[in-house]
């Protein structure tokens, strides 16, 4: 069935990837509001700067596998705390650092033949709520790559 669930496409999940592809220092963007008062919003755009997977995979790599990342560290310059009894809580010692954590997406619509095959209870996506950030313009890529020159 995952196959299945695979041909609706993710704007039908709120564009939640069914597949995330993220390395140390690619850029994401929030695809959801985790938590609008510490900054956390729709949008917003971080850089990756850690994967964490569990050590239940640690031998999957050399397998040539690739499991799925248990923890995703992500460092969002907009981040200003988690509110908390009046008072902004970091979980990290970098305060721009947040680990968004795993959640449901649920399309909002199932094709009836897969509604047909399976409940509609098990039609959803688990993913962070994340996705890769495409909103770099030319101008900022002709500077990265003029200033990763000028480095080499």
């Amino acid at each position: 069935m995952i196959s299945s669930l695979a041909s609706i496409p993710a704007s039908q999940y709120n564009f939640a990837p069914d597949v995330l592809c993220v390395s140390k220092e690619c850029k994401v963007r929030l695809i959801t509001n985790l938590n609008v008062s510490a900054g956390l919003v729709n949008s917003a755009s971080g850089t990756v700067v850690k994967v964490l997977y569990n050590n239940a995979n640690v031998q999957s790599p050399t397998d040539n596998e690739h499991p799925p990342a248990y923890c995703i560290i992500v460092n969002f310059q907009c981040f200003r705390g988690f509110l908390v009894h009046g008072e902004r809580r970091f979980p990290f010692s970098n305060h721009k650092s947040v680990p968004p954590y795993h959640q449901k997406f649920l399309p909002q619509t199932v094709p009836s033949w897969i509604r047909k095959k399976q409940s509609l209870a098990t039609c959803y996506h688990e993913q962070f709520p994340i996705h890769m950030s495409r909103h770099i313009t030319a101008h900022r890529g002709h500077c990265i790559a003029r200033q990763r020159e000028k480095v080499a």
